[in-house]
């Protein structure tokens, strides 16, 4: 499995110019994706059943962690 790990205000800025939502993962609009995310990230712990984890931060430079 590969994980790609991506902190939530790139992810939320990505999100936004796709699909015009609001730029700001603090925003309440956003709660539902950041809390949902955090939830699934502490729940399931996938970096540690990951056998490949990439740092997906800049989309031209991908970097194995």
């Amino acid at each position: 499995m590969v994980l790609l790990e991506v902190p939530f205000e790139v992810t939320v800025s990505r999100m936004a110019r796709r699909d015009g939502s609001v730029d700001d993962p603090q925003h309440p609009s956003q709660a539902r994706y950041v809390d949902g995310q955090r939830i699934y990230l502490a729940g399931c712990d996938p970096r540690s059943r990951a056998d490949v984890v990439m740092d997906n931060t800049d989309l031209g430079a991908p970097r194995i962690l």
